[in-house]
C-alpha cells in the first residue's frame, strides 16, 4: 500500500487526515482534523464509505 502525507498546511490552517480503523471488521473510514493557529479546531468523521485496507489507496 502506498504511503501518503497525512498533514497539509493552508494559510493559518493545519489539515490532518485521520483514518479510523474499525478493528472488528478490519475496515477503514476517512476523517479529518482541521485546526487554526489560534486554537479553533474542527473534526470531521464518517467521510464516505467504509473500505477494507486494500481498497483504501
Amino acid at each position: 500500500m502506498k504511503r501518503v502525507k497525512r498533514l497539509a498546511e493552508y494559510g493559518h490552517w493545519k489539515i490532518k487526515a485521520s483514518p479510523i480503523i474499525l478493528a472488528n471488521q478490519r475496515l477503514f473510514q476517512a476523517g479529518a482534523v482541521i485546526e487554526h493557529v489560534d486554537g479553533m479546531r474542527f473534526v470531521f468523521s464518517d467521510l464516505g464509505n467504509r473500505v477494507y485496507r486494500w481498497q483504501a489507496i
